[in-house]
């Protein structure tokens, strides 16, 4: 719990509304909420994923080539029929965009 008088989560939850404002598409953050990533098996698994599209555009352009990851991206995307993250993906399970900025 929060002790009363901190209000981290209702700053963050603001904070990122008002940056994210044009990439929300008009859907404001309700809420935020801290928790152990490592006892959430989903947020694991977010992790793996926002990494991956994070290092194949990385890799692309020549920033990044440590061999152990670039086997965790290849298996990524041949498990989840992802050719490449590099200017986004969507499918009917993936949806990945990239924005400039």
């Amino acid at each position: 719990s929060t002790p009363p008088g901190v209000r981290f989560e209702e700053n963050v939850r603001d904070y990122v509304n008002r940056k994210a404002k044009h990439v929300a598409h008009g859907r404001p953050v309700a809420g935020v909420c801290r928790m152990r990533s490592s006892g959430i098996d989903v947020l694991q698994l977010a992790d793996l994923l926002l990494g991956a599209a994070v290092y194949d555009c990385k890799y692309a352009q020549g920033l990044v080539k440590y061999r152990a990851k670039l086997k965790m991206l290849a298996y990524i995307k041949q498990q989840t029929g992802v050719p490449t993250f590099v200017g986004g993906y969507t499918d009917e399970r993936i949806n990945v965009a990239e924005y400039g900025g």
